[in-house]
């Protein structure tokens, strides 16, 4: 949702570097994962909101605190896409090659 927003906000003036294309390519590239995700997981009716121990809440925050672009661009490169690959390897790292590896 913070990439899609960025984008529009960033299509509003000037882009000449196409800051506006690249954070709405990463929201469609998000939401489709999140898609994938959604489909091959199991959910409870009712289950609870999980807690974030990791601090990706406040990464979001700082990152839309950010009042440019060009901030948020940094932002997105130095904060979110590092943090969002940690959580990716330490996922991975929990999957069985065996039944996750597609």
């Amino acid at each position: 949702m913070l990439t899609g927003r960025w984008s529009v906000q960033a299509a509003v003036g000037p882009d000449p570097h196409g800051v506006a294309d690249f954070f709405a390519t990463q929201s469609a590239i998000h939401g489709w994962r999140l898609a994938e995700w959604e489909r091959r997981s199991p959910s409870a009716a009712g289950a609870p909101e999980s807690v974030d121990p990791t601090g990706w809440n406040q990464a979001l925050a700082v990152a839309d605190s950010a009042a440019t672009t060009r901030a948020r661009l940094a932002c997105w490169y130095q904060v979110l896409a590092v943090h969002l690959a940690a959580r990716y390897r330490r996922h991975l790292a929990m999957t069985s090659p065996l039944a996750d590896g597609g």
